[in-house]
């Protein structure tokens, strides 16, 4: 059987973790396409990731990610070439379906898995999902969403109204990865009501450290042998909570002085220059060391006496509690989003409300308390083997989309 998976993706992280453990464990032999936007950061991550044959098919299509950027760098910042936008794009998606059902028949597919981040997400998935209602070669679509939906904007609820119900007729089944965020669903009543919706929760593969992959980040960033790593990782971006963590991290330097935080992941510029304006105003710089995207996360982890996920929001499942789960290494995360339904009290770490300072204890009872961070992390493998392994994903995976 041969298998589309399309993707429009813009960030380099969780997305292409997803999209690489499906390939790599899918339990058949069959033959995979992977289309992703030409521009997309993650792609060499991909690649690298990637154990198995897959073709991947950069395209060129208008998405709604590139004409904002255009309109945001235009001196035609007018509120007629807004309402051209805001509408006009419905006329370019009904002609971009037909395009993309021509440009997606000539792989000639047997099934077809549509990934966003979100929904809407980026349109570019939405329409190559919508191409199930002219070509039947393929079957229907099975669409994937990770992020939680969105409401329609006001001036946009007529035509996302209909969009959503040709999408419901278009799919085969719409998967999101937490109940929470199928619960979100309520923003878009046509497909809250349908019969097609199903969970499946994400699964990660083990990926031990060798002597060979091992390197020392304590030696690599002059970081004293004595001290503690704090990890987080995540893109760049405001939601993911680097302020609060700042915050929190002022009161765990005074009762555990000898700690450093390891930042790593995917940001464009803007984002990682206004996280390091942040260590600056909380005086942090002792303490924090921002990296880029790091392909060797189980080396960081394994050398990590905690992982951090303080997500402000849209937090739909958190794959990298997960991540942290199969090198049990404890996690301290926000009770946000999906994350309650991976990270249980006790059992792979701690779920703490928004608040810094509670955030904080919960950080200074685990690094002063190693039999605590133990068994904790130990329950955490556990919950591991039984609930997000990338065998257990993918076969969910596999049998619906030969059901």
């Amino acid at each position: 059987m041969r298998i589309v998976i399309f993707t429009e993706n813009y960030w380099s992280g969780g997305l292409d973790v997803f999209i690489t453990t499906l390939i790599n464990n899918w339990p058949d032999g069959d033959e995979f396409i992977l289309i992703c936007n030409y521009d997309h950061p993650g792609i060499e991550v991909i690649k690298k990731r990637l154990r198995r044959p897959c073709k991947i098919i950069p395209h060129y299509f208008i998405t709604d990610y590139r004409i904002s950027k255009i309109w945001h760098n235009s001196l035609l910042k007018t509120w007629t070439y807004r309402i051209l936008y805001e509408y006009g794009r419905y006329i370019i998606d009904f002609i971009q379906i037909i395009l993309f059902t021509s440009f997606i028949e000539k792989l000639q597919p047997d099934r077809v898995i549509v990934t966003s981040g979100g929904y809407p997400g980026g349109n570019t998935c939405r329409l190559v999902a919508l191409s199930g209602l002219f070509k039947k070669s393929w079957g229907k679509p099975v669409f994937i969403y990770h992020n939680d939906p969105h409401p329609a904007r006001w001036n946009q609820r007529i035509p996302e109204y209909i969009f959503d119900i040709l999408l419901e007729k278009a799919i085969s089944a719409l998967v999101t990865v937490s109940y929470h965020t199928q619960a979100k669903l309520s923003h878009r009543p046509v497909l809250k009501r349908s019969q097609k919706c199903k969970v499946i929760y994400n699964g990660i593969e083990v990926h031990p450290v060798s002597e060979n992959t091992y390197n020392s980040i304590h030696n690599e960033l002059s970081i004293s042998k004595d001290r503690q790593i704090i990890l987080m990782l995540a893109t760049y971006e405001a939601r993911k909570g680097h302020e609060f963590l700042f915050q929190a991290l002022q009161h765990i330097v005074k009762e555990c002085p000898r700690v450093s935080l390891i930042v790593a992941g995917f940001g464009y510029p803007h984002e990682r220059e206004n996280v390091n304006k942040l260590v600056n105003k909380y005086s942090l710089s002792e303490y924090v060391h921002l990296l880029d995207f790091r392909n060797d996360v189980p080396n960081l982890l394994m050398q990590a006496k905690l992982l951090v996920v303080p997500s402000q929001t849209f937090e739909s499942f958190g794959l990298v509690c997960v991540e942290a789960m199969t090198h049990k290494v404890p996690v301290v995360a926000t009770q946000v989003g999906g994350i309650p339904e991976v990270i249980k009290d006790g059992f792979g770490g701690f779920v703490v409300p928004l608040d810094p300072i509670l955030f904080a204890e919960r950080i200074i009872q685990l690094l002063s308390n190693d039999h605590l961070r133990n068994e904790v992390a130990e329950k955490g493998y556990q919950v591991f083997l039984e609930k997000f392994t990338a065998d257990r994903m993918c076969k969910e995976y596999y049998h619906l989309l030969n059901s």
